[in-house]
């Protein structure tokens, strides 16, 4: 890089860039609404929860409905309002748009896109709703979740790779079984392959599917080769 050459940065946009109204009036509005948000309390369990002295797993997160219950009054008495949208960008995916407004026209607000197959209605409306309590809570300062280092979200995120991966191998087993000749369990395995170059599915679990393939294509040979009953 000769001198003087700069390579070029990605573009951070910082509140002002959204807000060109400012954010003052707004930012007043929200340190005399925290004060009086009602106590948060959290009144669901988590499939990480830990277990209490009664063996039963603890609370450790509100809902959707908690939050805004433990918020919206304390905000709408100082003219404040959280609105909620959905949208698409240019990659394809949902993306929540939220944003807090205020009676003076300010606004700060976040778009977070959400990964996840529309193809599964529920998981889809479960990563939706998650969205949207952390993004609600985050514009209004309210702490929903115990605080585990990221320990839940990467677990979670584990457990939803492997639901994945075994969807897409339970299928692809099913296939196998149905498939009628070598160039149709050959088509099976390529498109698993792809999941493989995409990190969806594990080489050893190609790898299973594929000695699973070439057992049913040796089945298939050995048979042809067996003598017809005269």
């Amino acid at each position: 890089m000769t001198e003087g050459t700069m390579y070029p940065q990605k573009k951070i946009y910082t509140l002002m860039d959204r807000c060109p109204m400012g954010t003052a009036k707004l930012a007043e509005a929200l340190a005399k609404s925290i004060p009086n948000m009602e106590p948060l309390v959290r009144n669901r369990s988590s499939h990480f929860a830990k277990k209490g002295p009664d063996g039963k797993p603890v609370k450790d997160y509100a809902d959707l409905a908690q939050c805004h219950k433990a918020a919206s009054r304390a905000l709408a008495e100082h003219g404040l309002v959280v609105v909620q949208t959905l949208t698409n960008n240019t990659d394809g995916d949902i993306v929540l748009c939220t944003q807090l407004l205020h009676s003076s026209g300010e606004f700060i607000d976040s778009n977070l896109p959400i990964k996840a197959s529309t193809a599964d209605p529920q998981r889809l409306a479960a990563a939706i709703t998650y969205a949207r309590r952390a993004a609600y809570c985050a514009l209004v300062g309210l702490a929903a979740d115990d605080d585990d280092d990221g320990t839940t979200a990467e677990e979670l995120a584990k457990e939803q790779a492997a639901s994945g991966e075994k969807r897409i191998v339970d299928m692809a087993i099913k296939s196998l079984n149905d498939a009628a000749d070598p160039e149709r369990r050959k088509a099976i395995l390529d498109r698993v392959a792809e999941h493989v170059k995409s990190g969806t599915v594990r080489k050893s679990a190609y790898e299973d599917l594929a000695s699973m393939a070439d057992d049913a294509n040796k089945s298939a040979a050995a048979r042809k080769k067996q003598p017809v009953p005269a």
